[in-house]
């Protein structure tokens, strides 16, 4: 029997886009640029920032994190894909492909 392994980057039952990256055989520059050109996620300069939409249908989960420097609040998006979300993504790359390269 097959061990399998569990990504190192895990939240609430949810990958990395790294991890999620390898698993669709790709590179991590390379889902962010797909998942911004498909409008799943923005980009805000510091961080992305996952669509609602695609939270409330289980595809990405988000660990917020604020910090403060200087007297000035900062709040980070972290971006994780379920399993089903990395079922989804492989399903529209397939359908719709474009130049990942």
């Amino acid at each position: 029997m097959k061990k399998q392994t569990i990504p190192a980057r895990v939240y609430d039952g949810a990958m990395s886009v790294a991890d999620a990256a390898k698993e669709l055989g790709i590179g991590q520059k390379a889902l962010f640029t797909w998942l911004l050109n498909e409008k799943i996620c923005n980009h805000n300069g510091h961080s992305y920032i996952a669509d609602q939409k695609y939270v409330d249908q289980d595809w990405l989960k988000v660990k917020h994190k604020t910090w403060w420097s200087g007297g000035n609040e900062f709040n980070l998006q972290t971006v994780f894909v379920t399993r089903l979300g990395v079922e989804e993504i492989r399903k529209r790359m397939t359908e719709t492909p474009t130049d990942l390269s």
